[in-house]
Order: C-alpha cells, then structure tokens, then sequence
C-alpha cells in the first residue's frame, strides 16, 4: 500500500491518547460536583421558601392569642399572611420541581420531578377538603386549631423525606424526619404554644437547612473552579 493510500485511509483520532485515570477520575468528579450543584440550588430555594412561609405564618398565628393580653395580632391579618406565605412556598416547590426534571436524559427521572413538584399543590389541597369534611361534621373549632397546621406540617415532612429519597439527599431525609417528629408533638403543647412550636422547630429547621445547602454549594463551586482551572493549566 502506497504512502498516499495510507495517509488517506488514516484516521487521526485514533492519534490521541486516552484519558488517564487520574484525568477519567476528575473528569467524573467534575460532573459530580455539577449535579451537586444543581441539586444544592434546588433544596436551598425550597428550603428557603418553606423556612420564610412556616417560620412567619406561623410565628402570626401563635400572635392572635400568644401575646394576650399586652398585644393581639387580628385574625384576619394573621390568615392573610400564611396563606399568602403558603401559597408562594408551594409555588416555588412545584416550579423547582418541576425545572429540576428538565435537561435530564433520562425521561424517567423527568417524570419524577414533574410528578414530585405537582404534588405538592395536590396534597395541600387533599388536607384543606379533608378538614373541611371534617369540621362539617363536627369538628370543633378548637380541634381545627390543632389539626389543619399540624397536618400541613406533617404532609411537608412527609414530601421532604420522599425528596430525600428520590434524589438520595441525606440533609433533606432528615429535616424531613425531624419535621414529622415536630409536627405529631406539636398539638400536645395545646393552642396556641403549639405554633409557637412549629414556628421554631419546622420553620427554624427549614431556615438552617437552607443556609447548610448555600454553604455546601458554595464549597463544591469553588472546587469545581478550582479543577477546572487545574486542568486547563
């Protein structure tokens, strides 16, 4: 075969050498420590929204009567702001939700946080028809106190421990643990301590939660900067 043939047959990619281990193993890391990134984005929003509404709305229920008698937040005023604290908490969960399927390959795991995002809206309204069933047959209004915040508070511990599970979060399996623990003690302190209780314990463990995650990506950022920048060298 002439030289001409063998130039013209030759491939120049199998010219370049293979990755080394060593250049294999960060690259892996690398992408490691992109997903780590995203997921960190992902729970430190949820987590913050949660922490401001839980930690707020509920501190404004525990007002109405807490704080009797030197000072009485009105109801009305007091309603208003959980359920607009709520509202925009549920929000941020099914939009961040639903954007952290997005760009996957996978459509299974697309799926997941699609469904996963939804269905938060799903059972919040699942436990306001259920307590309205139920105070319409007889539950009274004290009761209502304790039951509809201690089983939104539940049902949120309950999605965050599935989160965790789902994209093999430790920090989220256990404030969602914790948040589940807070919620079943939390009626056993009576109206109104009992916000006060949640306030601190699900709203507060929200908060930290957050703060760790923004803390935590930070640190992965930098060192994903610092590999890149290694490597480029």
């Amino acid at each position: 075969m002439s030289d001409a043939t063998h130039d013209a047959t030759h491939d120049p990619a199998h010219d370049e050498a293979p990755l080394s281990a060593g250049a294999a193993l960060s690259m892996v890391r690398n992408q490691q420590r992109v997903v780590r990134t995203e997921r960190g984005a992902f729970v430190f929003l949820i987590s913050l929204g949660w922490g401001v509404a839980l930690l707020v709305g509920f501190l404004a229920l525990w007002a109405v009567d807490g704080l009797k008698p030197g000072v009485s937040l009105p109801l009305p005023v007091a309603m208003t702001v959980f359920i607009i604290l709520l509202v925009a908490a549920i929000a941020v969960s099914i939009v961040q939700g639903v954007r952290s399927g997005r760009g996957i390959r996978s459509s299974a795991d697309a799926f997941t946080g699609t469904v996963y995002g939804v269905s938060w809206s799903v059972v919040m309204v699942a436990i306001g028809v259920l307590g309205g069933a139920l105070r319409a047959n007889g539950m009274s209004q004290e009761v209502a106190n304790l039951f509809f915040p201690c089983t939104y508070a539940l049902a949120i511990g309950l999605l965050y421990l599935i989160a965790g599970a789902i994209w093999h979060s430790v920090s989220s399996v256990v404030v969602g643990g914790w948040v589940i623990l807070v919620a079943v003690i939390a009626p056993w302190f009576g109206y109104p301590t009992h916000f006060l209780v949640l306030a601190i314990g699900v709203g507060g463990a929200f908060v930290v939660l957050a703060i760790l995650e923004a803390l935590a990506t930070r640190r992965v950022r930098a060192s994903l900067t610092a590999s890149v920048a290694v490597g480029a060298e």
